[in-house]
């Protein structure tokens, strides 16, 4: 049984800590993504419908409106699971060390929906008056199937997974430094991969 390197009531505030670092790589995927798309669609393939001062203009002012509210958004959906788990590790980790990662890990399908009924309830996921079923449009419904269940289990489980990393390298004194550049290389490289489609999806629009 592991013995942790420092008090178990540090668990909490690493959990909470991570949540930021999330945010600042979220916001990171995310402006890279407009930044790429923006750069193939615009720059590369040529976009007749917009100038290119407008394209530069939304490349530089884009990152700054995901910075903004991209970790608000993480803040409100994932904020309440985080300190559960948190919790749970405070608790446990004392006694149990690492195998309280298990318990942690089994938590997420439960916490999901917690994590699912915040961004359903808590962010203007309703403005979106209608959503495409087959050929009908109909009007938002709040509530989970499983496919929003899917969606959300994989962002948590995402999120787990990091702060896991995170946590193991905070109190068992290994390099926070290489955990947070190496999650930084996984955004960017996501970032890139989700503008390279973007722009592809829009090329039909300005051939």
């Amino acid at each position: 049984m592991d013995t942790p390197s420092e008090k178990p009531t540090t668990s909490s505030h690493l959990f909470c800590e991570s949540v930021f670092l999330i945010a600042a790589l979220v916001a990171t995927a995310l402006s890279i993504s407009m930044v790429v798309s923006l750069i193939f669609t615009d720059f590369i393939h040529g976009n007749p419908n917009r100038t290119k001062e407008n394209a530069e203009m939304m490349m530089a002012t884009y990152p700054l409106i995901c910075f903004i509210f991209a970790p608000i958004g993480i803040f409100i959906v994932f904020s309440a699971t985080q300190i559960i788990q948190g919790l749970t590790m405070s608790a446990l980790h004392s006694r149990f060390g690492r195998y309280t990662y298990i318990v942690v890990g089994l938590l997420v399908p439960f916490v999901s929906i917690l994590a699912w009924y915040c961004y359903d309830y808590l962010t203007p996921s309703n403005l979106n008056l209608a959503i495409n079923e087959g050929a009908d449009w109909v009007p938002y419904q709040h509530g989970i199937n499983l496919k929003r269940y899917l969606a959300i289990l994989s962002a948590q489980g995402g999120i787990t997974i990091f702060t896991l990393i995170y946590f193991e390298a905070a109190v068992y004194h290994q390099s926070r430094r290489t955990v947070i550049l190496g999650f930084l290389f996984l955004a960017i490289a996501v970032g890139v991969f989700l503008g390279h489609r973007h722009a592809i999806g829009q090329y039909q629009f300005i051939s």
